[in-house]
């Protein structure tokens, strides 16, 4: 667990599968952040707090996306991570779409 000004930072083994379609997740009263896992990779829409922030990972561990520069849609690799940074009872919903294979476009 890592700790910044602000916020409490969980460690990535804490990440819950992403579920296709609807995800409600809610910062705890620890304020930790939360992470998702992509089983397979999809497209994703995130509803944030105005004080959220997201981040978007490969399975390696770069940074794909993140929603202090990045906004929109956002693809997440197969294996990839998504962390969710916010206060104590912030609600972000993510949806996620199956990534269009060719031909099913």
């Amino acid at each position: 667990m890592g700790k910044s000004v602000r916020y409490l930072y969980s460690s990535v083994e804490t990440a819950l599968p992403l579920d296709a379609g609807e995800n409600e997740v809610t910062i705890g009263s620890l304020k930790y952040s939360e992470w998702l896992s992509a089983p397979e990779e999809c497209i994703v829409s995130i509803q944030k707090p105005d004080q959220g922030r997201v981040f978007i990972f490969s399975p390696k561990g770069s940074v794909l996306y993140d929603s202090l520069f990045d906004s929109g849609e956002a693809y997440v690799p197969s294996g990839g991570f998504i962390k969710l940074i916010g206060y104590a009872g912030d609600v972000f919903r993510v949806t996620s779409d199956q990534y269009p294979v060719d031909g099913d476009q």
